[in-house]
């Protein structure tokens, strides 16, 4: 890690080494990085619908009070930043601040994108390449099944922590793996899934542990987690009473203002296209053949999750540094 910058690729091409490529789909080539999803353009799609997803639940792409800060000019920091569209979506509302992403699998513009905005390939496990004290505002969202829970506390917090500026402020967010009111066939799906990040040494329900692991940072006070249970697919029911016997709510009104049926279907969608996608992989967890499993994946999105009202728990972590970690 270090506190000096390192090299890192900037505006190049992506080359036949950043990739590898398993039964036809393409996954980032690097090692000693257990994350198990795939880089390729069904994978690229469904990161897109995902993004949406979430800028919708929250009504925002930022939750951390540093909007002013964007107007007035920041340098904000999003790691593991993917296809981009989060640093390309603020670096053109807020052109007066510099907006950098890092990602160990070149899938982000090299060459089409604003002026204030830069792409890197790097991999925060082996040590961002910048100074520390560098960014006003350091993002990271979605990389739940990236990191075992050791890199998590001893790498990938610190790391972020490093770049931060005292007074800057850092926002993880991320979707659990588990549904909430799920079925029988959504539980086996997930259960599917909990499995393949297991095999490879990871946490499945680490977003959960996120607050828990930055608040072991003295630098870091007053950590807010933000949480909402959007429903998936066509809600057929109405919330009355914020008290539910099968989870913890964050109260009925985070039900009601991020539920509609525009919603409910993207977030249909883009769990679904998760499930068909990897589905390759996930039927050998669940025990049964390629096509079988496809059958638990229509039958479960189309059927059972809007006849049980299902679920699922979207959390961003919100936290100011106080001071300098040295």
């Amino acid at each position: 890690m270090g506190n000096s910058k390192s090299s890192g690729t900037k505006g190049s091409f992506p080359s036949v080494q950043d990739f590898r490529y398993v039964n036809g789909r393409r996954y980032h080539s690097e090692s000693d990085t257990p994350y198990i999803l795939s880089s390729d353009l069904e994978e690229i799609d469904r990161q897109q619908l995902q993004h949406y997803c979430c800028k919708h639940i929250f009504r925002s792409n930022v939750s951390a009070p540093v909007e002013q800060k964007l107007i007035e000019g920041s340098k904000v920091l999003d790691v593991g930043c993917g296809t981009g569209i989060w640093v390309l979506e603020l670096s053109t509302e807020y052109l007066m601040s510099e907006f950098i992403g890092v990602d160990m699998s070149p899938v982000f513009p090299i060459q089409i994108k604003p002026l204030n905005s830069t792409f890197i390939k790097a991999n925060v496990l082996h040590g961002l390449p910048f100074s520390s004290d560098e960014f006003d505002y350091v993002h990271l969202s979605f990389m739940n099944g990236c990191f075992t829970d050791d890199q998590w506390q001893n790498i990938v917090i610190p790391e972020l922590i490093r770049v931060l500026k005292p007074g800057g402020w850092l926002e993880l967010y991320d979707v659990d793996v588990f549904t909430h009111k799920g079925g029988p066939l959504i539980n086996r799906l997930t259960a599917s899934v909990q499995q393949r990040i297991s095999s490879v040494g990871l946490n499945s329900r680490a977003p959960n542990l996120y607050k828990q692991w930055v608040s072991s940072h003295s630098c870091l006070r007053d950590i807010e987690e933000i949480v909402f249970y959007p429903y998936v697919g066509e809600w057929k029911g109405y919330v009355v009473d914020g008290d539910d016997d099968n989870m913890d709510l964050n109260g009925k009104e985070n039900i009601k203002s991020r539920y509609d049926v525009g919603l409910g279907i993207l977030l249909k969608e883009m769990f679904k296209l998760f499930y068909i996608t990897e589905s390759e992989n996930l039927s050998q967890f669940a025990g049964v053949s390629k096509e079988e499993y496809l059958e638990m994946v229509e039958e479960c999105f189309e059927r059972e999750m809007p006849e049980y009202d299902s679920r699922v728990k979207f959390m961003r972590v919100i936290e100011p540094i106080l001071y300098l970690v040295t």
